[in-house]
């Protein structure tokens, strides 16, 4: 029988080199992520335990390049080994796991996104993945928290550092010697500016990026050179070190995932991460023997481990459980759980590949390593051409899963009435869809909550219904639909659309306008700013966000009104965070187990209010969804026998838009 070996000690610790108390960083990172997705309030900015893990990981590993290379005992194969014996093992025996666990939880249509996920990871490529992925779910997100694999992007990130540094490093060393740090610190300047950058235009996407990201591994590179000035009085080293531990509590604890983030904001945990370093390099600190106390360093031994598996853990718990909020028992039985799991793959997993007494020569460790990788990359590639293997249920369960998957592109294809995302400087750039031809029109003015309406609106006309009108749908997707407000993020000429449809609106072929959106940029701050000619000049908090769409709500309707236009204002939708169609196949799938999830019902009611306020103030009529989908002011209607009226979580399924019919078609023709 094997004995059971507690290995407290780092591989490397036999060597002058090791630092326990860089173990010791690595627990305090760790424990900031796993606090952070065990929801954890208090640690609501733990996901910078993550750029710690970059500064460090930038540190180490340009610490055995230098050294190597300086020994002339570099080499592509030694150094790839090295990454393999270290990655591979617990990540692989993570994946197989995950594997044989969420085949038997996921719906057809998760396994297939978790198939494709699979494969990204065996690729390194699952930052670039979730990075398209995420544009719809958003990291933060609570779809993207089932997600058994979502936290391998930042090994991918890791991974592409790996493969372009050594290379970039041989020649800086070969070429440049005398210039590494300058030249390391120019290229790290230039990935924070192209992050900040990024962060602002495309912020899902400069998240996962590795040139976003690249700037956090490069600080850690630049301290295992010797061009910093040494820390030789200890009074320095206490006031670096404590400095630096402060920094990553400050991130850890006051950032949420409302702060702008990596950008300008991860300053702070990485220049705290690289004075924690930097500190501990020249000699003793109170900090350094804080981060040296063994529980800490054994965390910080197994953190690897437990970064791996705490994710997967917490994502087939919440998919099981139809839990959207962890208890208080929840965490600490996950975290229990985690814990063993980690210490289990760093002793009987991880330590079998690793240091000198490993009995896997190079040969056999790139044989298995690369073996086990094109074959998890083949089972993804299964999952993902086997539909997500629907032939595991029942034909009544597959009936109702493939109704509920067809739910989702149930929608009505708009082409040239949406403005999404196209430049618009003059009228002529905004596109106005005309439903019928008539010498009387009703506007339908908004976002995509309008943008729904396109089938009744074609069928009034069709039909006749709305005594001669046409109608023209003035759409801006995802906008609001206020002349001086915009979304922060480029590509979006919200305010364009709506001072030209304002304008359009006066016109005297339309009597009627209705505005109709959703205010869904309320809640969260910094998604809309204010405009003028020069453009965006304040970006607004929620709160601010609702008193200045509400101002510019109450001055198109007072414009309108002088115009002589009939103005009707449409409240908001019901809305819910979970997309409907996938949870009624989670319910139809996981009913046998008695886990029914229930819909997150949402809306928006302090908004409402103040939109009513406006209405009641005008004297313009309403229109009120909620009315309709939520008769007597109960439990909204959003299935029926278990198929999905909507096709996410907030807009009406094309063939289901039909429930508003009569009640907008009553609006419209003033006879309610």
């Amino acid at each position: 029988m094997h004995d059971l070996r507690l290995r407290f000690e780092a591989f490397n610790a036999r060597s002058s080199q090791y630092r326990p108390d860089i173990d010791g960083l690595r627990a305090v990172a760790v424990l900031g992520v796993v606090l952070y997705h065990l929801d954890v309030a208090r640690f609501s900015g733990g996901f910078v335990g993550v750029d710690v893990f970059f500064v460090i990981s930038g540190y180490l590993i340009t610490s055995i390049l230098v050294r190597d290379m300086e020994a002339g005992s570099f080499s592509f194969a030694r150094f790839y080994e090295r990454r393999i014996r270290r990655i591979f093992p617990a990540l692989i025996g993570v994946a197989v796991t995950s594997l044989v666990v969420f085949s038997i939880l996921l719906t057809p249509q998760d396994l297939v996104l978790f198939g494709q996920n699979l494969m990204a990871m065996c690729g390194f490529v699952s930052n670039l993945f979730l990075a398209d992925l995420n544009q719809h779910l958003g990291y933060f997100d609570w779809t993207a928290k089932e997600q058994a694999l979502l936290h391998t992007w930042s090994l991918a990130v890791e991974e592409q550092f790996y493969f372009f540094f050594p290379m970039a490093l041989l020649l800086i060393e070969k070429f440049a010697k005398r210039f590494r740090s300058v030249l390391i610190v120019l290229l790290g300047v230039a990935s924070f500016v192209y992050g900040v950058r990024a962060i602002a235009a495309y912020p899902t996407t400069a998240y996962f990026s590795f040139p976003a990201r690249g700037w956090e591994l490069l600080m850690g590179a630049l301290l295992a050179g010797e061009g910093l000035v040494r820390l030789r009085w200890r009074v320095v080293r206490e006031l670096v070190g404590a400095a630096g531990l402060a920094l990553i509590g400050y991130a850890m604890l006051v950032f949420d995932r409302h702060t702008t983030f990596p950008g300008k904001h991860a300053l702070i945990p990485c220049v705290g991460a690289a004075l924690v370093l930097y500190a501990g390099r020249d000699g003793g600190s109170v900090v350094k023997r804080v981060l040296s106390f063994g529980p800490l360093v054994f965390v910080g031994l197994i953190s690897y481990s437990l970064y791996l598996w705490h994710w997967p853990v917490l994502a087939a718990f919440r998919y099981f459980s139809s839990r959207q909020y962890l208890t208080q028992t929840d965490a600490m039985v996950l975290f229990a759980v985690s814990v063993v799991l980690a210490f289990l793959s760093f002793e009987f997993v991880e330590t079998p590949f690793r240091g000198s007494a490993s009995l896997l020569g190079r040969r056999r460790v790139f044989a298995y390593g690369v073996g086990a990788n094109v074959a998890l990359a083949c089972a993804g590639m299964l999952l993902v051409h086997g539909n997500g293997l629907p032939q595991r249920y029942s034909p009544g369960v597959r009936a109702a899963v493939a109704a509920n998957e067809a739910r989702e592109n149930d929608w009505f294809e708009t082409g040239r009435c949406a403005n999404f995302q196209h430049t618009v400087r003059n009228y002529a750039d905004v596109s106005f869809c005309q439903i019928g031809h008539a010498k009387k029109n009703i506007m339908l003015f908004g976002d995509s909550m309008v943008e729904q309406l396109y089938p009744l609106a074609a069928g009034y006309s069709q039909d006749d219904l709305l005594k001669g009108k046409g109608v023209i749908m003035a759409i801006g997707a995802g906008c609001p639909p206020m002349v001086h407000l915009n979304r922060v993020d480029s590509g979006y000429y919200c305010n364009q659309i709506a001072a030209f449809a304002i304008e359009r609106a006066q016109q005297d072929d339309i009597d009627t306008v209705v505005i109709q959106y959703s205010p869904w940029w309320t809640e969260q701050d910094g998604l809309v700013c204010v405009t003028d000619e020069r453009g965006c000049v304040r970006v607004l908090t929620r709160g601010e966000a609702v008193l200045e769409s509400i101002a510019e709500l109450k001055v198109e309707v007072e414009t309108l009104k002088r115009a002589n236009k009939r103005v009707i204002l449409g409240l908001p939708f019901p809305y819910y965070t979970w997309p409907i169609p996938r949870l009624m196949m989670h319910n139809v799938v996981f009913s046998q187990f008695h886990q029914v999830r229930l819909a997150d019902q949402r809306g928006y009611p302090e908004y409402r209010v103040l939109e009513e306020e406006i209405a009641r103030a005008a004297g313009v009529e309403k229109f009120d969804p909620q009315a309709i989908l939520c008769p007597g002011g109960g439990v909204c209607r959003y299935e029926v026998g278990g198929v999905s009226l909507y096709r996410d979580g907030s807009h009406l399924a094309a063939s289901r838009v039909g429930i508003l019919h009569d009640g907008l078609l009553a609006v419209l023709n003033g006879t309610r």
